[in-house]
């Protein structure tokens, strides 16, 4: 029975990983003209009943990992382990999709990633912003994200998805009082040559 179960879920899985796929697809602006929308978001919803956040979620877990390990972890996961690579001040985004153990932060408690469920992976996000809240409230020393530059690095991951280009964007912390600097993830083939050609035709727009 469990196995069966697990087949279907796996199943299930696979297949959502082909949606995020047309998803992707279907955010080219030809496309999107075509089938008389303004946005992947109205697209989506108007011809696959799909809502802003279940959009977001699948395109940001399909452009972090590849299908063998979306199908196993299932996007509910990726997407906890994301929310944790976005709170830990550290550049640890591929530790944590490797399900590597991380420290939350310096001097702090250990997770193992891979034996994490979905719940332990939220509940460590929630734990680190909490103590960085603290530290942030305590103290302006220290060197940490800082909340409108998490925000700035989701709309770039986003920004990057409307255009076809399946990249997450991390925030990273550099030296006290200075700005973060923002990491492109999941730099693959298809994702550096989307890229290189997207901004190869800006330039010939100009």
């Amino acid at each position: 029975m469990l196995a069966r179960a697990k087949t279907a879920l796996e199943t299930a899985e696979a297949g959502l990983y082909e949606v995020a796929l047309a998803l992707r697809d279907l955010s080219d602006a030809k496309l999107l003209a075509a089938l008389g929308e303004k946005s992947i978001h109205t697209a989506a919803a108007t011809h696959l009943g799909l809502s802003r956040s279940t959009v977001d979620r699948l395109r940001r877990a399909a452009g972090a990992v590849d299908a063998t390990r979306f199908t196993a972890l299932g996007h509910t996961k990726i997407n906890a382990m994301l929310e944790l690579a976005d709170a830990t001040p550290a550049d640890d985004t591929e530790a944590i999709l490797a399900e590597r153990a991380i420290v939350l932060w310096e001097g702090g408690p250990t997770i193992d990633v891979k034996a994490s469920s979905v719940k332990d992976l939220t509940s460590a996000a929630a734990q680190v912003r909490a103590h960085l809240a603290e530290r942030t409230g305590g103290s302006k020393r220290g060197n940490r994200v800082k909340p409108a530059e998490h925000a700035l690095a989701k709309t770039l991951t986003e920004t990057l998805a409307v255009h076809g280009i399946a990249l997450a964007a991390k925030a990273r912390a550099t030296r006290p009082g200075s700005p973060a600097r923002y990491d492109l993830v999941g730099l693959d083939q298809e994702a550096v040559l989307a890229l290189v050609n997207a901004l190869t035709a800006k330039r010939k727009t100009r």
